[in-house]
């Protein structure tokens, strides 16, 4: 398809205040000729209903929140959201092309997007056709295939038996923990300890990601020991999947009994497993 056909319709006029005049009655008779949308039909109308469902489910603990946040500025965003896009348009109408011509504009316009964050807003406008579908408005969505990403595996530890012992990766960074508490070494005014050790360890054991939502998040009364096998169930309340409940491995659980509870002994159940003094 070529680029858009624009048909130019000169004024006659010679004075440019009377040529504005003039084309402002060109554009007025131009609209008048537009089809009205009712707005229970709108793209707009529908994208509000999105955002709002959204949010229902964050507070629910149904939906991550960050989640719910991006999906609002895709749809929001007042450079080139989905908003200012589709807003006005009738969702009976959007076709795969227009989706297609919205995004190889944006590519333009922004070429510093990602295709992630394409995939993001591919996401949103789904999302608010879904609701048009779901309302019985529209039959079927447009297809709108995903941006192509490159692989970019996340980083992980070479262990012992997949390597020999001497470059067991995870055994080094246990071992430097240690080693950094022994010699008392301080990091930005903190005093490296065990608890790094222990940390480490709880990370690898529990699948919880180091990240200040869920391991740094989770307070003594989200670890519920269990047996059959022994094991700790970790709940993660607010994690970048959403609400989750985690299974560790054994050796977890005997760190947490024998080392975790031990290292603040004056902790209760609403203080946080790790470093509750920095973060009171």
């Amino acid at each position: 398809m070529g680029p858009p056909l624009y048909i130019v319709k000169a004024t006659g006029q010679t004075s440019a205040a009377k040529a504005r005049e003039v084309a402002l009655s060109h554009a007025v008779t131009i609209l008048k000729d537009q089809p009205v949308v009712e707005p229970e039909f709108t793209f707009r109308h529908f994208a509000i209903k999105c955002i709002s469902k959204n949010q229902a489910l964050v507070g629910k603990g149904q939906r991550n929140g960050n989640y719910g946040r991006v999906i609002t500025w895709v749809i929001q965003n007042e450079d080139w959201g989905l908003m200012r896009k589709f807003g006005p348009r009738d969702v009976r109408q959007i076709k795969t092309r227009d989706f297609q011509d919205y995004i190889e504009e944006l590519s333009r316009k922004r070429p510093d997007l990602s295709p992630s964050t394409k995939n993001t807003i591919l996401a949103a406008f789904r999302n608010v056709l879904k609701i048009a579908r779901d309302d019985g408005v529209i039959d079927r969505l447009p297809d709108t295939p995903r941006t192509k990403q490159k692989d970019n595996p996340r980083p992980f530890f070479r262990f012992y038996p997949l390597v020999s012992e001497a470059e067991d990766a995870e055994l080094k960074l246990r071992q430097t923990a240690s080693d950094m508490a022994e010699e008392k070494v301080v990091v930005r005014g903190v005093p490296i300890t065990d608890e790094l050790h222990h940390l480490i360890k709880f990370v690898i054991g529990s699948f919880v990601r180091p990240i200040v939502t869920e391991l740094y998040a989770l307070r003594h009364n989200d670890i519920t020991p269990a047996k059959n096998p022994r094991r700790l169930l970790v709940t993660v309340r607010n994690g970048k999947t959403g609400y989750r409940v985690a299974n560790t491995v054994i050796s977890t659980y005997y760190l947490y009994q024998n080392h975790l509870r031990k290292l603040h002994p004056d902790s209760t159940g609403d203080d946080y497993v790790f470093l509750p003094p920095i973060q009171k």
